[in-house]
């Protein structure tokens, strides 16, 4: 497994495909949680599910980085050579049941952090 260049390694997972929160937006007022009602897609490993997700101090698990359209999913991963080892999923709660598996935290502790446009 290679990392993605311009991401940092610290997932809860230890995978290498992870973006930098953004500095400029202290904590998460208005972030997005599980009930909301969005189409949104997520980017995970396709050996084993792990999403990408972002380090943010004193949350854990790390939020799970979303995107809003499958094309911009797929737009950012293969702008990072990803193609071969992720894969863009649709955020339902199916998903997120397989993602917080992968993390192996309870689907509840989950959040969502949209990747900035």
């Amino acid at each position: 497994m290679h990392p993605i260049v311009d991401f940092a390694t610290g997932c809860s997972a230890e995978h290498g495909l992870k973006y930098e929160a953004r500095v400029d937006r202290p904590g998460r007022p208005g972030g997005f949680t599980r009930n909301r009602r969005l189409v949104m897609f997520a980017i995970v490993y396709k050996s084993d599910g792990v999403p990408i997700c972002v380090q943010m101090p004193g949350v854990s698990p790390d939020p799970v980085v979303v995107w809003s359209s499958e094309s911009a999913a797929k737009a950012f991963i293969e702008s990072k050579g990803g193609g071969k080892e992720f894969q863009p999923v649709s955020v339902n709660e199916q998903a997120m049941e397989k993602m917080a598996k992968a993390l192996g935290c309870p689907i509840e502790k989950l959040m969502l952090e949209p990747y900035p446009s």
